[in-house]
This record gives C-alpha cells, structure tokens and sequence, in this order.
C-alpha cells in the first residue's frame, strides 16, 4: 500500500495546473540556471506519467525479490529536486532584444530583465513624493518616445540601495545632467505614501514592485543636439532583493526662429523688451555653448549701436526644479551673458544689470514642452 507518496502524489495532483504553468516558463525562461530546467523537466515528466498511471498503480518485477514502485520513485526525485537550489553558477543572460540606452549605462552586475520601448506616448515624470498610494502628485507631463529598461542583480556581491544612487548621482552630474528632482528614503515619502512604490502600480514595467523595504529616486533632464532627455531613475531594495529602472523620455526641443537687428530694434521701441532664444548654455550650468556666439555677436552689436541708454539682462527659466535653484541658475546665466559681452566683444558693460526672475515671468504654459521651452529665455530690457 502507497503511504506518504499517495499523499504527496495528490497534493501534486491537485497543484497541477499552476504546476505546469510555472514549469513552463522555468523551461522556457532564458534567465534561469541548469536545476531550474531539471526541475521544470521533471515536473514535466511526472504530469505525462502521472496522466498515465494512478499513483496505486504498481510494477511487480522478479528482480531481487522486491517490488519496484515507479510512481513513488517518481515522486521522490520529484519532491527532492523541488527543493534544489538555483544553479549560483548560471549566468542570468540580458532579455532578448534589449540593450542599454546609450546615453547612461548600467551598474556593475547589473542583468536587464525587463525592456519596453514605445515610439510615441505621453508620459508623467514624478517630480516631488508621492501624493497618494495611487497618485503621483507633482508630475512633468512628457511627450515623445519612451524606452524602459528594468535591471536586476541576480549575483552576489549586489551593491547597496545607497551605493547605486550615489554612483547614478555622480554619472549623472559627470554627464552634466540636470537635475530636477532626487530623493532617498523619508525624503520621498509624503503621508504614507512611497514614490517607487506608487510608480510601480502606475508605470514601471515590474508592477507590485517589492512593496516593503528602501526606495530612492531621481529626475533629470539632458540635452543632446536638438533633442532633451528626460530621465527617471527608481530604484528599490526589499531584503537581498535589488533592482531598479530607468525610463527615458525623447522630446524634440523647440528651435526658435533666428532674430535680426531689426526685430530687436522693433521689440526694444514697441515694448521696451527683446527675447533672445538663441543663447545655448550647458544643461544645469550658465556655462554658454560655442553655439550661442552668433546671437551674443547681435546682442554686442546693437548695444554699441544703443550705447547711450542703460538695460537689464534678464534670465528666465521654465517651473521644472526648485524655486530657488531656478532663481539662482537665472541670474547666473544673465551674469554670463554679460561677461561674454565684455570679454569677447570688449564691451563697456557699465550700462548693464544681470538679474534673474526664475520662473515667475512665464510667457506661455509651463504645462506643455512647447510652453517650457518659450519661458527658457534671455530677455533684454531697457532700464
């Protein structure tokens, strides 16, 4: 008579469909190691066989003088090779088709294993905690392509939650990315609510994602060629479980119309003021672009031509980021502006007065790209 293996042959039994479909994907999935495929090979065997023959079914065979039971052999290497552990040798492989975005890559050990990328959506990227447990709270709507890229660690040594943001914040400042929004831990929790958390349920490709334990996160912007890329970094860590996305976002930046003497001449005698788009300065910094020197050399020209009265330099910046730090980046860049004048044009720029008002001058809505990129102005305007 059958004893603890009818019991465990039923058990099985009655596991299985999930059985067969968590088999499945063990033999199927490209990341697992060699006992994963035994066991999922096994289990496999023992459906096929099991359909075949009821656990009481036995073979009587001569040999020895003993009963040889298949069912219960079966069960037996079955219930062992459940409990067999991973194959820590197995090399996880990265997901078919994937690959890292060429503008940062991925941490030391790092497997991609997960990708998504979709040509055109709209996208909200998260700049401050979370609102709620399904709401995101302050958010920079987005419009362009949209590559996700979920990486896991699946090896030991794993870096530390804190280790990863850190060498994500250098790269990214080494990069000259601007930054608009970081946090780590309590500082991007509100009420409750978890940033990572909430993004997972709500955007990133591994949902549920690890709902208990650290969570850090960061929102920057770059900028390459006519191109700004918006970048948002999640990471989270629950016990030796570590992983983490980055979601890129490809938006055209907007291309101002080039201005002349005249359109300045214009603008300064109808409304005492003139917008110059044309003053490139590197991403987070009032370090001015060789890209700029045709719009400087406009600017130089009409001021010695206007040389008789006095104007100020104003800096504007779109609402994305911090209040202050906008305000200080503004007047920083007006002060560039200024300095350029006097030491590539020989300018007497005593008539001048850098400042800068951030963005509480906007001249178009801070709630599309287009209406951003309209307010990231230097303006000059008569005193």
């Amino acid at each position: 008579m059958l004893g603890w293996d009818r019991t465990v042959g039923n058990m099985l039994e009655q596991m299985g469909p999930f059985l067969a479909l968590f088999w499945s994907n063990m033999l199927l999935s490209p990341y697992g190691g060699l006992s994963h495929k035994y066991v999922a090979a096994a289990g496999w065997l023992y459906v096929l066989l099991r359909s075949l023959y009821p656990v009481s079914f036995f073979i009587r065979s001569n040999l020895a003088g003993r009963e040889l039971n298949i069912m219960r052999t079966l069960t037996l290497a079955l219930a062992l090779l459940i409990f067999l552990p991973a194959d820590s040798s197995a090399q996880r492989s990265d997901r078919p088709g994937s690959s890292d975005y060429p503008l940062v890559s991925r941490f030391e050990g790092a497997t991609i294993d997960k990708y998504e990328e979709v040509q055109f959506d709209r996208y909200e990227l998260p700049l401050g905690p979370a609102a709620g447990a399904k709401d995101l709270g302050d958010v920079l709507t987005l419009e362009g392509k949209i590559t996700k890229i979920n990486y896991a660690f699946w090896e030991e040594p794993k870096p530390s939650l804190y280790q990863l943001y850190k060498s994500y914040e250098k790269v990214f400042n080494e990069k000259g990315v601007e930054f608009l929004f970081a946090c780590f831990e309590e500082e991007c929790r509100q009420e409750g609510a978890d940033l990572v958390r909430t993004a997972a349920d709500l955007k990133m490709l591994l949902n549920g994602f690890m709902a208990f334990g650290e969570h850090a996160y960061i929102a920057a912007r770059a900028k390459q060629g006519s191109q700004e890329i918006y970048i948002g970094l999640y990471l989270k860590q629950e016990r030796s479980n570590l992983a983490y996305e980055l979601h890129f976002i490809e938006v055209e930046a907007m291309s101002a119309d080039k201005i002349s003497m005249a359109d300045i001449s214009k603008g300064m005698e109808e409304t005492g003021k003139q917008a110059f788009y044309g003053l490139y300065f590197e991403t987070g910094s009032a370090t001015l672009k060789d890209s700029s020197q045709d719009e400087l050399a406009l600017l130089a020209g009409y001021l010695k031509t206007n040389s008789g009265a006095s104007y100020f330099i104003v800096g504007h910046t779109d609402n994305v980021g911090q209040y202050a730090a906008n305000k200080f980046l503004a007047k920083a860049r007006a002060a560039s502006v200024v300095d350029a004048l006097d030491t590539r044009f020989q300018l007497d720029t005593s008539n001048l007065t850098a400042i800068g008002i951030g963005p509480v001058s906007p001249i178009a809505s801070n709630s599309t790209e287009a209406g951003r990129a309209q307010n990231r102005r230097v303006e000059l305007v008569l005193k």
